[in-house]
């Protein structure tokens, strides 16, 4: 008999250890969110033109722009005379 009255008394403190930071969890007041970073502002070439992810910039200016690697390398090897390139 004294062995179930210590099982019960041992597992009443368990209980109370497990429910004790629930109740305490409903008192705490809940954190301040931290503050969104300020939007920042784009960077862009000579003339004004924003210079996107996507965008090709040589001699500081946009030439192009287009998501796929392969067309920005493209545009870049083809930017001509006009731009000081080599003449295909």
């Amino acid at each position: 008999m004294k062995s179930t009255t210590v099982k019960f008394i041992l597992s009443a403190i368990a209980l109370a250890v497990v429910l004790a930071p629930a109740a305490d969890a409903a008192k705490r007041k809940p954190r301040a969110q931290a503050a969104a970073p300020a939007p920042s502002t784009p960077h862009r070439d000579m003339y004004g033109v924003p210079i996107g992810p996507n965008s090709v910039v040589f001699a500081n200016r946009v030439i192009g722009q287009d998501p796929d690697p392969n067309i920005r390398a493209a545009i870049l090897r083809d930017v001509g005379k006009v731009f000081g390139g080599g003449d295909r």
